[in-house]
């Protein structure tokens, strides 16, 4: 993951670097060894884009507009550092910037958000993430990728169909802050679901889940 514009400089000419082999080995090897040799290397160009791509995306949003949309998910704890990277960029931050709002020293910011460090308490992780003025929920699952379901206005209800080994909490979000939760589905009142049978439910109100 790119966290900084330094890292970001070094990826970019890594990836620079990769497309001129590409292109010599193109040159160099026909087609069937061509795809042969520059498979391993064009799974790196992706990868390393992939990292660029979402690194510029943060930079170039609010937080808001960053909470809202490509962090709107769920992340397993132990992935948290990476989270709170992500927040930061989006913030528009620096790691240096962040630790003098924090009282922290730099590099302890840069280890905090480390994905290889395991040590952040629940006491820390407020205190960093107060900094950036943001709140973080959490949510128990009994499978690794929680089903994620958001709202959106429709004219009429609509009928939800869950796979029938879809145990984890489903979170639904609407308009309203309040939700109803009915076994493992939330909904946003008044759009309260009844039960149509062991893996469906449907929304009788103005507002009707859609699966993502």
């Amino acid at each position: 993951m790119i966290k900084n514009e330094a890292q970001l400089t070094r990826t970019l000419a890594k990836l620079g670097e990769l497309r001129i082999l590409v292109d010599d080995l193109r040159r160099d090897y026909d087609s069937k060894d061509w795809e042969l040799k520059v498979a391993p290397l064009l799974e790196q160009v992706r990868l390393l884009q992939t990292e660029v791509d979402e690194y510029q995306l943060l930079s170039n949003m609010t937080l808001e507009q960053a909470v809202k949309g490509p962090l709107d998910k769920g992340v397993l704890i132990e992935n948290i550092g990476e989270l709170l990277s992500r927040l930061r960029i989006a913030a528009g931050l620096t790691q240096a910037e962040l630790a003098d709002r924090l009282g922290w020293d730099q590099p302890n910011v840069s280890r905090f958000e480390s994905a290889t460090y395991s040590g952040q308490s629940i006491a820390k992780i407020s205190e960093y993430l107060d900094a950036l003025g943001v709140w973080l929920h959490v949510r128990p699952a009994t499978s690794e990728v929680p089903i994620v379901i958001r709202y959106k206005k429709t004219e009429q209800a609509q009928t939800v169909t869950l796979d029938d080994s879809a145990d984890a909490p489903i979170l639904v979000r609407g308009q309203s802050d309040v939700l109803s939760t009915v076994g493992s589905l939330s909904w946003t009142t008044p759009s309260e679901p009844t039960r149509a049978s062991s893996n469906r439910w449907r929304a009788a109100g103005s507002y009707a889940a859609e699966p993502t």
